[in-house]
């Protein structure tokens, strides 16, 4: 499963909820299947999703919290 670590503000002004979410600063982390399936993201790659909300994809749960835990 790949992560998005997105922008919070990006998310809240396209209406997705983080209440829930692990955050940091100023991001977000989304699930591939959250992006995937919102339906306030256009795009047809998971790459051009995440561009929508400032987001670095990050392949794996570990390769994230490395970047989290930082």
């Amino acid at each position: 499963m790949k992560y998005i670590l997105a922008s919070k503000d990006k998310c809240q002004e396209l209406g997705i909820k983080i209440s829930g979410h692990i955050t940091k600063d100023s991001r977000v982390v989304l699930n591939e299947k959250e992006v995937a399936f919102s339906p306030v993201l256009s795009g047809l790659t998971i790459e051009e999703k995440a561009n929508m909300v400032d987001g670095v994809i990050y392949n794996t749960a570990s390769e994230l919290l490395n970047i989290i835990n930082s």
